[in-house]
């Protein structure tokens, strides 16, 4: 659902979101010696927020394997996370 809806939300959504792959996951890349797992991901949307989007708190919103690694990311980085859906 969301990926269809994408355009639709980018434009409701201020300020912009960000959709990302997890690594190992749909067109992102599959490097053979990284051990995947939540550590992992969770660094991977940690390292989003904090060297891309540079925001003080964001909001996080995941389907799936991405809302646990969202509810993740919530739980260890309270400081970070303002809120999930």
């Amino acid at each position: 659902m969301i990926k269809k809806n994408k355009f639709l939300l980018n434009s409701f959504l201020h300020p912009c979101p960000f959709w990302l792959h997890a690594v190992g996951f749909g067109q992102s890349d599959k490097p053979l010696e990284l051990v995947y797992g939540e550590g992992v991901w969770t660094w991977q949307v940690l390292s989003l927020i904090e060297d891309v989007i540079q925001a003080e708190k964001v909001f996080l919103g995941g389907n799936s394997l991405g809302g646990y690694v969202c509810m993740n990311l919530a739980e260890n980085e309270q400081t970070r996370v303002a809120g999930t859906s």
